[in-house]
């Protein structure tokens, strides 16, 4: 194990002793199944890896994977995959007081939904899996 280092002022509780799984009994999980904890509905689940920034102010990142479930209902509030201008957006679903799909990053606008347009939603985003690090 290595030793770190913290400048001066930096507090030492950020310095935290690590000796591998031993050293935290029962919090190391050896049999987590991922697709039992995130794919509600398998035949309706989908792994879809994002590119850009729209959704960054909500800790969305460029290169995520999101789970998106289609089995799921969509509400106000919600984070959903919807096609725009024909290609998949990630946005948030915003139904009042007028429908549109909301970016969270200021650079971008949000989409409104006319009422003579049908908003079409692929499915809600039910999880967001984040690489950490370099690969």
């Amino acid at each position: 194990m290595s030793s770190v280092h913290l400048p001066k002022g930096q507090s030492e509780a950020a310095h935290l002793p690590w000796e591998g799984a031993d050293a935290m009994p029962g919090c190391l999980a050896t049999d987590i199944d991922l697709n039992a904890l995130m794919v509600g509905h398998p035949t309706a689940t989908y792994f879809m890896r994002l590119r850009g920034d729209a959704m960054q102010d909500r800790g969305f990142s460029d290169g995520d994977m999101v789970v998106v479930d289609r089995a799921v209902p969509v509400a106000h509030g919600d984070i959903v995959i919807a096609p725009v201008a024909g290609a998949f957006t990630i946005r948030e679903l915003c139904t009042t007081p007028v429908t549109q799909l909301v970016a969270h990053n200021k650079k971008y606008l949000p989409i409104a939904i006319a009422d003579e347009q049908t908003l079409q939603v692929f499915g809600r985003v039910t999880w967001v899996v984040k690489a950490i690090g370099r690969h």
